[in-house]
């Protein structure tokens, strides 16, 4: 079968064609021939003809093609709409976009100007801290936790913060029972964590801030022993007594003030079983390379403290454990206690 195909502008030149065919079949019926002769006859013949057989086909032509003008109407009008709704879309999806992204800055906004949070019964001298590291949280945790040096590529600077946690783990295991049930005060983004997670049957971390928090339990969501709370009174009241074999904090309570940092020696100790080990990290100030760190800090906002060796004596033995020891490495002061 042969196809045919129009556009809707021809359809009023085929109308015309249908309509001056039509207007020449009416025009057979007014031939006037003498009746009786052959040529009557043979006229006649050719009238009954085309009223016949050429009017309905005209007319079905003619019906056809109104049908057609019809459609081509409709189509146009859907076309037309089609086109307004596409143009609606798009620029719905366009609005939408703008909307999120006006969205994440108005977040990032809020999260700069609102005012610190409280948790529970936290002295306000925190107040500072959580509101430091909430901040952090929301723009590059890893790195606010753990600096990366200016001559560190960022592969060196992730093969060193992988190396140092199993180092600094091994460390802490050293010290420890096997297979603890441990307690961890600031996991971070979990540079310590993951290598522990390895060697202890459950990890139960605490943090100050509850956005660094999140951002812990999203880092470390794999972890099948691990948990995260966040830290609602400085006496850690809210854990249970004598629950862990261990207690650990490595580059977190060089961000406590005093105050706190006391108060939560002694709630870990609360918290140990009796033998259990407390082992943790401090910016020593009597070291050569602590008082460079805290002569480059001294005069800007960051919330970093340092501590002597006599001071942190003086805590471990005022907050009830029975023995202790000092390691020294680099800036950093160990501390191990046992409850």
């Amino acid at each position: 079968m042969t196809q045919i195909f129009f556009e809707p502008q021809d359809l009023p030149s085929l109308q015309q064609e249908v309509d001056n065919a039509l207007s020449a079949h009416r025009q057979v019926g007014q031939l006037n021939t003498a009746q009786g002769g052959v040529g009557y006859w043979s006229q006649k013949t050719m009238r009954r003809s085309l009223n016949w057989y050429t009017a309905p086909i005209h007319q079905y032509q003619g019906a056809s093609i109104r049908a057609l003008q019809r459609l081509s109407t409709i189509s146009q009008a859907h076309e037309k709409t089609l086109g307004s709704t596409t143009g609606a879309l798009q620029e719905l999806v366009q609005v939408t976009q703008e909307l999120r992204t006006q969205s994440a800055r108005l977040a990032r906004e809020v999260a700069a100007l609102k005012p610190p949070s409280r948790q529970g019964n936290l002295l306000r001298e925190n107040d500072k801290i959580i509101d430091y590291w909430d901040k952090a949280a929301l723009t590059d945790p890893m790195r606010e936790t753990v600096t990366q040096g200016a001559d560190e590529s960022d592969e060196d600077y992730r093969q060193n913060w992988v190396k140092v946690g199993e180092y600094v783990a091994g460390k802490i295991m050293s010290h420890s029972s096997p297979n603890p049930v441990a307690l961890e005060v600031g996991p971070g983004m979990g540079r310590i964590t993951i290598p522990m997670a390895k060697y202890c049957s459950s990890i139960t971390a605490i943090d100050i801030s509850p956005e660094m928090a999140e951002r812990a339990r999203q880092a470390m969501a794999d972890l099948k022993n691990f948990r995260v709370e966040i830290i609602t009174d400085e006496d850690l009241s809210f854990l249970p007594a004598e629950h862990f074999d261990l207690a650990y904090a490595i580059s977190c309570f060089q961000h406590a003030e005093k105050k706190s940092f006391y108060r939560y020696l002694e709630g870990m100790r609360r918290a140990l079983k009796p033998g259990g080990t407390l082992f943790f990290g401090v910016l020593n100030l009597c070291s050569e390379a602590g008082w460079g760190h805290f002569s480059a800090i001294v005069r800007n906002d960051y919330p970093e403290f340092f501590h002597t060796p006599d001071e942190i004596s003086c805590y471990l033995k005022h907050a009830g454990y029975t023995s202790h020891e000092l390691a020294y490495e680099g800036e950093t002061l160990w501390a191990i206690a046992k409850r």
